[in-house]
């Protein structure tokens, strides 16, 4: 006899189960679902950013699979213990390998080396194999379930009631495990604790049934479940929270013009994302494009026992060299960037600290500064799209003292040859109209650009045939004291 006729057989005789029995698995069903939205989410960072149409694709389509598992759920007539117990596993074993970043890695640069089309596919091809049936399959909880409860209630009163505790499920799933479950244990732990949530789902149907298949198959789900993601975070990762996964890897050769071996800070990297986001050399020397950044700063503008704040922390490179007596208040949403370098002793904390969202912070804060640096990146390729727009520009040139400057660490074209660093240039310029932009290379892709801008009011005037002062003014300019 194979397991399928194992489990049909053991459930030829289901009954009605307790209303409490049903409460629980309707809501931690509810739970469950919504958790795993959220995980598939914090997972895909890494390969393809935190943007509003990456996100806004993953919620889609779990809300189109869980329609269809709905629908289909419908239809089931019989043996609904058993089909209950049979998803609760498919979809233990989907949870455990399909969520975890072994896997997504693997399926990720799998693709990458056998097919050349964008990272959009990827997302689409992974989120129908892996999201689609995993939300399918959950999805027929509630109309299955409905087939337990006691005939003597009406069905809009059963349909309404598992509705309303399914909801409940979806929002402490939601509030649980990004608050909650991702801060304190981490994205590994937290598929595990979905795991055996769904292992409690089918002790749940078994009552006083034994099946020794069932077990079988919970246990080794369980060490599957173990291994693809505790095992290899702890192995891979030296924290992987909601935020990002952190890691940080020695003797490194940077792929910078001129060679140079350190150690990189390693944050949410991945197969379509190799850049850590910090690097430091022995000299307490970081990448080209902070190296220039310094140069700028402290060489050619001489700053000095000045207010700087750096949005966005990496791995505090910019002060661990010389502070050059300036003050440095660094700004980074997660916490754990500041115990990161610490404990793993990346480079030296010369400032102080804030952990909050960029944002919030030249949005509230009431106090301004000489110099603001932002390198505000999740990836080595994604900025946050509240982080680009004309309106935090202009905050940013509220907290900026006198001229400034502002200077801006962008992942664009210099060529100008795309949408987006066309529009971002624009965007900035138009707040700064006063920037210079100095790229890594002007080779035609994606490099470091920094933009080095002024707090200056644009002056309209333009030379012409008719109306001509450039001799004059730059007279005034060549003969200026310095």
């Amino acid at each position: 006899m194979n397991y399928s006729h194992s489990l049909e057989k053991t459930y030829q005789s289901e009954k009605c189960l307790s209303p409490f029995a049903l409460i629980l698995i309707v809501l931690l069903e509810g739970f469950v679902t919504v958790s795993a939205q959220i995980l598939t989410i914090r997972q895909l960072i890494p390969f393809f950013g935190n943007t509003v149409i990456t996100t806004s694709v993953i919620i889609g389509v779990f809300l189109l699979f869980l329609a269809f598992g709905y629908r289909f759920g419908g239809t089931i007539t019989k043996n609904f213990q058993l089909a209950l117990t049979r998803n609760f596993i498919i979809s233990s074993m989907i949870f455990s390998i399909g969520l975890s970043f072994l896997f997504i890695e693997l399926f990720v640069s799998t693709l990458h080396n056998l097919l050349e089309v964008t990272p959009f596919f990827y997302l689409t091809t992974y989120l129908l194999i892996i999201t689609a049936p995993l939300v399918f399959i959950l999805g027929q909880t509630i109309p299955i379930t409905m087939n337990l409860y006691k005939k003597s209630s009406r069905v809009s009163q059963i349909g309404g009631n598992l509705l309303y505790i399914s909801t409940v499920g979806s929002f402490l799933g939601a509030t649980v495990t990004s608050l909650v479950l991702l801060s304190f244990i981490g994205v590994a732990y937290t598929i595990l604790f979905n795991c055996i949530t769904l292992f409690v789902l089918i002790m749940l149907m078994q009552g006083n049934i034994k099946n020794i298949m069932v077990w079988y198959s919970v246990i080794g789900i369980l060490v599957l479940c173990y291994y693809c993601n505790v095992t290899y975070e702890k192995s891979k990762f030296i924290l992987a929270n909601s935020y990002g996964n952190y890691a940080i890897e020695d003797k490194v050769i940077t792929n910078d013009i001129v060679k140079r071996e350190g150690k990189a800070f390693l944050i949410n990297a991945s197969y379509l994302n190799a850049y850590g986001n910090s690097f430091i050399d022995n000299n307490m020397k970081g990448y080209d494009y902070i190296e220039k950044v310094k140069k700028i700063l402290f060489q050619e503008l001489k700053i000095r026992n000045k207010d700087i704040l750096i949005l966005g922390a990496g791995g505090f490179t910019i002060s661990a060299e010389n502070t050059y007596d300036n003050r440095f208040t660094y700004v980074d949403i997660d916490k754990d960037v500041a115990n990161i370098t610490k404990k793993e002793n990346f480079a030296p904390i010369n400032g102080r600290f804030i952990a909050t969202d960029a944002r919030q912070y030249v949005r509230k804060h009431p106090a301004t500064y000489d110099v603001i640096f932002s390198d505000v990146y999740s990836t080595g390729h994604s900025i946050p799209t509240q982080l680009v727009t004309f309106e935090f520009f202009m905050e940013i040139k509220k907290v900026l003292k006198g001229e400034g400057p502002a200077i801006f660490n962008i992942i664009s074209n210099p060529q100008m040859k795309d949408a987006y660093s066309q529009h971002l240039d624009q965007t900035i310029k138009s707040v700064f109209p006063y920037c210079s932009s100095n790229p890594a290379t002007y080779r035609d892709g994606r490099t470091n650009n920094i933009y080095v801008c002024f707090n200056a009011e644009m002056n309209r005037e333009l030379y012409t045939d008719n109306l001509n002062r450039s001799s004059l003014e730059f007279g005034e300019l060549l003969y200026k004291k310095e």
